[in-house]
This record gives C-alpha cells, structure tokens and sequence, in this order.
C-alpha cells in the first residue's frame, strides 16, 4: 500500500476545475445552493459541498453560494472541541480537498494530503493542467512543525539546491473524524474531508 504510487479517478477531478477555468466564460453563473437550516452544522458543510458547482468551480462561486459555504464553516469552526488538534491522532491519515479561498492560479492546492505520526508528515498530491493541455500529477513532501496547540508551519522539502524552502502557515480550526479545517497566514480557508482507507489499499 504505497500513498504515492497510486492514481485514483478522483484525483483528476482538479484537471477538469482548471480546464472550465480556461474554457468557461466569466459570466457563468450558477444557482444559488439552498440553506439547510434543519441540519447539524457539519451535516449542513458537507451536504453544500455535495454540490458539484462547488467541487469544481469554487473559483467562479455567486456570492450567494459563496456567503451559504462561508456561514456553515463558521459554524462548524464553533463547535470545535479539540483543544490540540496539531498533535491529535484524528489528524493523521488522508485527507481530500473539498473546498478553498485560494486565488486562482495558486501553487498551494494540495488535492490530497496525507498527514504521517512523525517527520516529514505531509505528502502531498496535485494535478494540474500543462499548456498543452495535457494533465500532469504533481508530488511534494513537508514537514509539519507544531509551532502551537492549533499552528502548523509546513515546510518544503523538494526545493532547488540553494534555494530558501517554500513556507506555509497553517492553523486548524476545526477537526474530527471526517473533517479538517485550516486558515493560512492570509486567512484563506480549505476545507478536507478524510478519504477512507480503503480506496489506499
């Protein structure tokens, strides 16, 4: 069972965000996603991003969608009982990009992330489109120092010889069994839903 070697369909669902980004006009608008207001707080998150505009084209979000996923992470991030989550067993395992604040194009979208118990923790997955149109599975691997109960500080390992290594901020605010939450330093938010074991096996 190797993390690295395997290439799963849903892995290319990024490809498919950057090929409407390129292909969509930028007047295309979607409906707005409902409120579900007789559901927990977590059951509410996932249940928006079900929504297939959401997977693939939270970039091009109304503000209406956008204000809908926004209020249900604030209220999960409320609930958050964890007092160490950086240090939690909960943390660790794989974990699936579902929904970001990133700036379109951004060298920080980890598609999959798999978070060991000891250095280096994090190794990461992305796909991303070539100019010529073709997909291509980008590898990296960090280390996660706990700066904090609650702050990481992800650090790069694949960088040039001589160069300074790519640094990353993140703080966790929401975690349990099947989903985690962080900000960065400029406040973006990513949500990841744990990926079972079984589709690693």
């Amino acid at each position: 069972m190797r993390f690295l070697k395997q290439i799963k369909y849903y892995w290319f669902l990024p490809c498919v965000r950057a090929f409407l980004y390129r292909m969509t006009p930028t007047s295309t608008t979607f409906n707005r996603i409902p409120t579900h207001l007789n559901l927990s707080a977590k059951a509410n998150l996932l249940d928006l991003l079900e929504d297939k505009n959401v997977q693939e084209n939270e970039i091009r979000l109304s503000d209406n969608q956008r204000s809908s996923v926004e209020e249900a992470i604030l209220a999960l991030e409320l609930e958050m009982s964890i007092k160490h989550p950086t240090a939690h067993p909960l943390v660790n395992g794989y974990w699936g990009l579902v929904y970001h604040q990133l700036p379109w194009p951004s060298n920080w979208l980890d598609d999959e992330l798999h978070v060991l118990p000891k250095q280096p923790r994090a190794e990461i997955q992305f796909m991303d489109m070539e100019d010529d149109g073709r997909c291509r599975l980008y590898k990296k691997i960090a280390t996660l120092e706990e700066r904090s109960p609650t702050h990481w500080q992800k650090i790069y390992l694949d960088n040039e010889p001589g160069e300074e290594p790519e640094t990353r901020e993140l703080f966790i605010t929401y975690l349990d069994e099947d989903v985690l939450i962080m900000h960065d330093e400029n406040d973006f938010r990513e949500v990841l839903k744990r990926i079972p074991k079984f589709k690693h096996s």
